[in-house]
Parts: C-alpha cells; structure tokens; sequence
C-alpha cells in the first residue's frame, strides 16, 4: 500500500521505527474511505510524529497519553496534526492496541455513572426516548423521587 501511495519515497515509510503501523494505517483509511491525497497527509504526519518520539515502537501498544503529547505540535499545522492524532487514535483502537486513559474528572464520571445506570432500567414504565428528560437526569444524580413518581 505504501509503495503505491508514495512510489518515489515509499522506502522512507517503510524503514521507519512504525513502518508497521503505518502500512496497516494506510490500508485501514483506505478502508474507511480516504482519498488519495488526505491520506497520504495523514501518513506523512504519522511518521513525523511517531518518527520524534521513541516511545513507540512497531508491534507495541500505544498509550492515550503518550500518543495524544506526540501529535502536539507548534505552529500553524497544529490543528492538522491533532486531526491526525484523532484519525491514529481510532486506527489503533479499532485494532484493540490503543490503552485508553481512564479519566476522573467529574463530568467523566458522573457520565460513566450515567451509562451504567441506563441499562438497569431501560424497561422503566416512563422511559423515554429522549434520554436528557429531566426525569432520568435527575435520577442519574441520585433524586429517585421522580423516578419513583413515574406512573404507566
């Protein structure tokens, strides 16, 4: 796929630290149906970015972190790169070897108490398909009042 993508300087891709990763990269947006030319954007700054840290290394797994600081960079390509790090960090999920980060701020887990109290009561008689009613809001911050007062 590289050697397709970039005839003249496929070598460079190839023979970098994440070679590896970046073939199956490239064949994973194919997939997803990238064109041409973002996609050889987005293996370019790839390899610049893997290729300054010597954190990763082909085969290993990748961590959240450690892979969001690489794809950091100044200037005005900035947002280009961080696009890049979003579109890898799906890649590397979707093929089980990103290590996510757990997080602990307050929105984070008040939403993963959200989602694990949905399912336990997803046959609620006043369920609702808009889940932002105030009624499973407030039950998810623990007034089960409302809940309480639901009638078929």
């Amino acid at each position: 796929m590289l050697q397709d993508l970039f005839p003249r300087d496929h070598r460079r891709y190839e023979c970098s630290r994440c070679g590896a990763e970046l073939e199956a990269f490239a064949c994973w947006l194919v997939e997803q149906g990238h064109r041409r030319h973002p996609l050889r954007l987005h293996l370019h700054r790839a390899r610049e970015a893997l290729g300054r840290s010597h954190r990763f290394r082909s085969g290993a797994m990748f961590r959240e972190a450690d892979l969001r600081e690489a794809f950091v960079v100044p200037g005005a390509s900035a947002y280009m790169y961080s696009c890049t790090g979003r579109i890898f960090s799906r890649f590397l999920a979707d093929t089980k070897r990103l290590i996510r980060v757990e997080r602990t701020d307050p929105l984070s887990l008040l939403c993963r108490r959200y989602r694990q109290y949905l399912p336990r009561y997803a046959d609620f008689p006043c369920h609702r398909s808009n889940i932002m009613d105030r009624r499973w809001r407030t039950s998810c911050l623990g007034d089960c009042r409302l809940i309480a007062s639901c009638r078929d």
